[in-house]
């Protein structure tokens, strides 16, 4: 009886094992069904572009620094460092739900309370991945539509155009109707069901109406210089024009920090104290470095600092 062995990926049968990168190997263009990886992200036509080996990749990782001899806040920077940025090409390079990421980010979170010390109930600090999906949406469409290769931008705007005219049933929509598209609205032809095409544009549409809620992100287009801006009316006013487009992912950013910071200090207990301690960076200094701190004091300081110590006039926090 003859048993077969495991199947090659296309580019080892055509070029015995070699990478077809080599210089040495032999080229084949791919057929349907079949992908090459490409910094982490399934690559191909017509195939399944979710990097489900990346992010399992990502928790194993996770889970090798958590049972590594690292002190805890070298754990804390590892996965700030090595695991978080992995990422974000992820996000903008493929269509990933966030279902998918919610898994992987309670298990962040899970494991940050522990090295930090302070009950599950407690506010860890961490930015969910979610909230990544949202920013590198937005970030992604915008650089498609400023992008310096004409040619990549040509067709990223009839894309978007074709969307925003199956959306509102007419062709030939203006740019202010694409502005408005993207920023969410819900009024007149826009309020239509149905009719909408799932992409990239769709996506931005969904993720800015999310930003929308707490910091009033919009698209407009500029008639005076015909380009497309994006506004954040939020507590910080910003204007995004192509010329500044890398500043768009580190203030979507700031502003989705500025208000978990805000929430946190609207705590009735873990708020009170947080607004003091955060007020001096002194306070702070040995978050990521640990500089002059004993692990005893670690395991403490940051139970004190969400006023989360056990005590007997706080029995809520002994479950």
């Amino acid at each position: 009886m003859c048993v077969a062995g495991p199947q090659l990926p296309w580019w080892k049968e055509a070029s015995g094992g070699r990478s077809p990168y080599h210089p040495g190997g032999a080229m084949r263009t791919m057929e349907e069904g079949q992908f090459y990886v490409h910094l982490g992200i399934p690559t191909g036509f017509r195939v399944d572009t979710k990097p489900s080996e990346t992010l399992e990749r990502m928790a194993e990782q996770l889970e090798a620094i958590n049972s590594s001899l690292l002190a805890p806040w070298q754990k804390l920077n590892a996965v700030t460092t090595f695991i978080l940025p992995q990422i974000h090409f992820i996000l903008r390079g493929s269509y990933v739900h966030k279902g998918v990421l919610k898994v992987l980010g309670l298990r962040i979170k899970k494991l940050a309370k522990q090295w930090l010390n302070i009950p599950q109930r407690a506010s860890p600090g961490i930015m969910p991945l979610q909230d990544l999906v949202v920013v590198a949406t937005i970030v992604q469409a915008y650089r498609m539509l400023t992008a310096g290769d004409v040619l990549v931008r040509r067709i990223a705007e009839g894309q978007l155009r074709c969307v925003v005219a199956r959306k509102i049933g007419r062709a030939n929509p203006t740019d202010d109707e694409v502005a408005e598209y993207l920023s969410g609205s819900l009024e007149r032809d826009f309020a239509r069901d149905g009719d909408d095409i799932r992409s990239l544009w769709s996506r931005a549409r969904t993720a800015t109406r999310r930003l929308n809620i707490d910091h009033r992100v919009v698209w407009r287009h500029d008639a005076v210089r015909g380009e497309l801006n994006i506004h954040t009316e939020g507590r910080s006013r910003t204007i995004i024009s192509p010329t500044s487009r890398r500043l768009l992912e580190g203030t979507l950013k700031a502003a989705l920090r500025r208000d978990y910071a805000d929430r946190l200090k609207a705590k009735p207990d873990q708020g009170k104290v947080f607004r003091a301690s955060s007020l001096w960076l002194s306070s702070c200094h040995f978050v990521r470095t640990g500089f002059a701190t004993w692990f005893c004091d670690w395991r403490f300081i940051h139970r004190v600092r969400l006023n989360c110590v056990l005590l007997n006039a706080t029995r809520r926090f002994r479950s």
